[in-house]
């Protein structure tokens, strides 16, 4: 009779939890983050709340309390780095060609950075596509670095 109970808490939390989820995916986040003069907005996907089944099932082995943490920082890393990697994409927008960003639109595994009009030179798309790689190239040397010291 215990053990039902805790297994119906453990799917009361994980209903708890995936509500939570969705609202915060159905948010749109403005950052203005002023040092770098961008004034856009992130909008989250729902579609990103894909990743907690994904990686629950990957850490199926491990007690659910601490998978439950687990995955929470896999997710929240994955969504910085597609974060990152946009800004990328939007810093070369805004100060490459003087073009504003109307929004960076995070989906599962990937995102999109939004300008209001497009970029009519070929040279320009090819110099936008490059700088979300770079930013992710930098984060990991940034992290490998932070990481030996």
């Amino acid at each position: 009779m215990e053990e039902e109970l805790q297994e119906e808490e453990k799917k009361s939390l994980g209903v708890k939890v995936c509500s939570v989820i969705s609202s915060i995916l159905g948010a749109s986040i403005p950052i203005p983050l002023g040092c770098l003069k961008i004034k856009t907005r992130i909008r989250f996907h729902w579609t990103l709340a894909l990743l907690f089944p994904i990686y629950w099932f990957y850490l199926k082995d491990i007690q659910w309390t601490d998978r439950l943490w687990k995955i929470f920082g896999v997710v929240v890393l994955i969504i910085i780095s597609i974060a990152l990697h946009e800004l990328g994409h939007a810093l070369v927008f805004i100060y490459g060609y003087g073009m504003e960003v109307t929004q960076i639109l995070l989906v599962f595994l990937g995102g999109a950075t939004i300008p209001k009009e497009p970029v009519t030179t070929k040279g320009g798309e090819a110099l936008i596509s490059l700088a979300g790689p770079v930013v992710n190239q930098l984060s990991q040397v940034s992290f490998i670095l932070f990481c030996l010291t």
